[in-house]
């Protein structure tokens, strides 16, 4: 058959078949060109004459393609479109006059396959095309001039086409040796790296005819023979892979479950390799980051009615009207307040969520069959996605609501005021199930009480404890249909603004780290010579000396079971006296870390003296016996390996010193407030050194600030939420002591 494709690709082909008496009336109609839509893409690899071949459009001329893994840059990289060039420079064609339509096809271009500098890769591959019978192969690598931006563009869209309309692709597992079994789970071919690269799930799932093969060009199997063990290493069922029923056929939340575990070289690759899989098209932007992904999602809404989309997350089931289910579905760590989600790896665990027609929708939350639910239209804005959906009203139902708010460790701090703060205040229901039938449903928290005059309103169920650090990141609710007769589901639909998705201002992106006992900082039951040596940070002195203020020796407290770290904080015109006059602003700071707390590896709680403090990191102060204000507990992670260890964040009343004027020479203390920011650092020349015991405590105080512009309602800490509801002003009569 691959001859009979390069007679019909000859110029003199009706001279050629009226020599050939053999050729069948069969044979013929397998010669016309498969009718296709044509992409254009215009360059390919000669596989004879090692010369760039262009390509009106394909789907016309047959062609194989590469899809493989590229190689590191310490490993050697891979050939790109400009080495090959200058290989093309050094050696003429090897035979002038021919095109690659011509047949047979020229002698093989030895000069230039047998060069050294040539790499392995590009000639076996060749070599493996020729003996299938192919002129042209296309190899992403070398055949896409990444110089050009609008070639770039054009191959990133048109990348799952060209995949698509290739006649075989075959996929080169260079980890995988010969004589691997493919169907053993324990064989290499299932580690194989290429399961886990961005790019090849449409490369695997795109082209009709692929065939695997391993680190000696031996032939493994194909998608077709390999497709039940296929399906169990990537999740894609084995009728998407055969072609039984269409790509389209899956959800959304399926769809994007399959890439959860994959990873790309470039962020924007996340969205930009997916393309294809939802069939929508960008405009590819490097540099734009995780925005890549949200633009993604929002052309994916534009064009495919599926509200899967939005299901991302941790997820429980409401087992009863007051019980939630302890198991649950999708990552815990991966949180935020916005409908649309950062990355694939949100989609991790969910693939089981599919969208239900709108009369099974009905049904399934109790209206008539004949009512017409809400569509799924909405609309971007800059007060949040616009969109209409049916709702269950929390405000009557306490139990539901304590159930939704109970915490995995922690459920005894659901009675906590502070949690009940942030309670959701509707559940939406989104026209998707689970494989058990249960209805998806969103819990959506806002300050206000309309939800449906609210703006940016945000997903998720939020618990807050005072003196704890103890949310239970549930995002997804699914909701049994039996569970569903038992609220009061009213015809009327609700239409409300969600938050988008929640952008971390710009600045020092310092609260997104961990505080790590691990990495060579010994604190618990060592020899006091082996123990962390504890130190104030050389340059806070100096920028607190810039505002007027100074700080006191450190002073550090060892126990079995806590590390104290203690110091004052003055006014550096009040410095040298050892008694402080009445009204002093000295703020008395401690850094409490306690080892194995709460089933984690260490806490860290930063307190401050102020009884006035406004804020603490974005959270409600608490008051422990001591009278301190002090910060939410951190948790613990051992693998995070940065300067900064851990931080808090006060906002504090500033001192009637200051000297804080209006327009008539009035003195307003109260509308003045400073940031004051504690965090424990590694010395920089130690940043990367596992064993260094130095940790550096670092006080920073800004200069007085207008309260108003920086009490935000809410701000973002490791992409949690952390409300912060403004105290009540204290007694006039008190507010110059503070």
């Amino acid at each position: 058959m691959g001859r009979m494709r390069r007679i019909h690709s000859h110029p003199n082909y009706s001279q050629i078949c009226g020599r050939n008496q053999s050729i069948s009336i069969t044979n013929l109609s397998l010669l016309r060109p498969v009718a296709r839509k044509q992409t254009p893409m215009p360059r390919f690899l000669d596989t004879y004459t090692g010369e760039f071949v262009w390509l009106t459009y394909v789907g016309i001329t047959p062609y194989a393609i590469l899809s493989h893994t590229w190689c590191d840059e310490e490993e050697g990289g891979e050939q790109t479109y400009d080495d090959i060039v200058q290989f093309q420079s050094a050696f003429s064609p090897s035979t002038p006059g021919y095109s690659h339509t011509s047949y047979p096809p020229p002698p093989l271009n030895e000069a230039f396959f047998s060069h050294p500098e040539l790499s392995a890769k590009i000639k076996g591959i060749c070599k493996v095309a020729r003996r299938a019978g192919y002129r042209l192969i296309w190899i992403d690598s070398c055949c896409i001039d990444k110089r050009s931006s609008a070639e770039l563009s054009e191959a990133i869209n048109a990348m799952y086409a060209l995949y698509r309309d290739s006649n075989i692709c075959f996929v080169y597992l260079a980890d995988v040796p010969d004589g691997t079994v493919p169907r053993a789970t324990d064989s290499d071919f299932w580690k194989s790296r290429w399961y886990k690269r961005g790019w090849t799930l449409q490369e695997l799932i795109a082209p009709a005819r692929v065939m695997f093969l391993s680190s000696g060009w031996t032939f493994l199997g194909t998608k077709t023979g390999l497709a039940s063990t296929l399906e169990k290493i990537t999740g894609v069922s084995a009728a998407i892979l055969t072609g039984r029923v269409p790509l389209s056929s899956a959800s959304v939340a399926k769809r994007m479950s399959w890439a959860a575990e994959r990873a790309t070289k470039r962020v924007e690759d996340q969205a930009y390799s997916l393309l294809g899989i939802f069939g929508v098209h960008l405009s590819p932007i490097y540099g734009e980051g995780t925005n890549a992904f949200l633009r993604l999602q929002e052309e994916i809404i534009k064009h495919i009615p599926d509200q899967s989309i939005f299901a991302w997350g941790k997820s429980r089931t409401l087992v009863t009207h007051n019980w939630v289910s302890e198991t649950y579905h999708g990552l815990g760590n991966v949180v935020g307040p916005g409908l649309l989600a950062s990355s694939p790896i949100a989609f991790y665990g969910v693939g089981d969520v599919t969208p239900i027609a709108a009369t099974e929708f009905s049904g399934a939350i109790g209206m008539p069959r004949s009512f017409v639910p809400p569509p799924l239209h909405c609309v971007f804005t800059p007060q949040g996605v616009r969109i209409s959906l049916m709702h269950i009203s929390l405000a009557l139902l306490p139990e539901t609501t304590q159930a939704l708010l109970k915490c995995d460790m922690f459920s005894h701090f659901s009675r906590d005021p502070v949690m009940t703060h942030l309670a959701p205040r509707v559940l939406v229901l989104l026209r998707c199930e689970d494989q058990d039938g249960n209805v998806i449903a969103l819990p959506l928290h806002c300050p206000e009480q309309d939800v449906g005059r609210a703006e940016n309103v945000s997903v998720g169920v939020r618990a807050r404890s005072s003196n704890i650090d103890c949310y239970d990141p549930t995002r997804v609710v699914r909701v049994p249909k039996k569970v569903l007769e038992r609220f009061d589901v009213t015809a009327a639909y609700i239409e409300l603004s969600i938050l988008r998705h929640h952008e971390e201002p710009l600045g020092p992106r310092l609260k997104r780290t961990r505080f790590s006992i691990e990495n060579g900082i010994a604190l618990w039951d060592v020899p006091p010579g082996e123990r962390a040596i504890f130190q104030h940070s050389p340059d806070c002195e100096e920028e607190l000396r810039a505002v007027g203020f100074a700080v006191t020796p450190l002073e550090c407290r060892w126990s079995h079971s806590e590390v104290t770290l203690a110091t004052t904080l003055r006014s550096a015109a009040r410095e040298h006296l050892s008694r402080q006059p009445e009204g002093s602003t000295d703020i008395l700071i401690q850094l409490r870390l306690y080892p194995e707390k709460y089933g984690l590896d260490a806490a860290a709680c930063f307190s401050v003296d102020r009884p006035a403090t406004l804020s603490i990191s974005g959270s409600p102060s608490a008051a422990d016996d001591s009278g301190f204000k002090q910060s939410i507990i951190s948790r613990v992670s051992s693998s995070t390996c940065t300067r900064v260890l851990v931080e808090a964040e006060f906002v504090i009343p500033a001192d009637d010193s200051d000297d804080q004027m209006d327009v008539h020479g009035v003195v307003k203390v109260d509308e003045y407030v400073r940031l004051l920011r504690l965090s424990l650092l590694r010395p920089m020349q130690s940043a990367y050194v596992v064993g260094c015991k130095d940790i550096l405590f670092s006080v920073e105080l800004s200069e007085p600030l207008i309260a108003g512009e920086i009490a935000e309602p809410a701000v973002v800490v490791d992409q949690v939420v952390k409300y912060h509801p403004q105290p009540d002003p204290p007694p006039r009569h008190l507010r110059r002591q503070l």
